[in-house]
């Protein structure tokens, strides 16, 4: 089993650079994501406002860790949120909420 010291021992000896600029790369994932989802027209106008309040901070993540990186930030990849065609969040309402879901989940742990 891995103690408390063990994790902090290894969270230490990473390259902060490395870290946030895995950070951004979701923060782009997100942020594309909700941009796409936004522009799509699958979202229900009821619920348009919270995503659109969610897009707007994802935006200002990317922006923030951009500045804080200045040249070292990575480019912003390009997401395929379909894979390949085997979803379709941008038709459906019920996986775009799942799947933004998995990433918020993913982006808090």
């Amino acid at each position: 089993m891995t103690n408390h010291r063990d994790v902090l021992a290894q969270a230490a000896s990473g390259n902060v650079e490395d870290v946030l600029n895995f950070a951004l790369t979701l923060e782009y994932l997100e942020n594309a994501y909700y941009k796409m989802g936004l522009s799509s027209g699958v979202i229900p106008s009821s619920d348009r406002p919270i995503f659109e309040t969610i897009q707007s901070h994802e935006q200002a993540h990317v922006d923030f860790l951009r500045q804080q990186l200045g040249s070292n930030a990575v480019s912003e990849p390009t997401f395929d949120f379909t894979v390949g065609g085997a979803f379709a969040p941008f038709d459906d309402y019920a996986t775009f909420r799942l799947l933004a879901q998995a990433f918020e989940d993913t982006g808090v742990r």
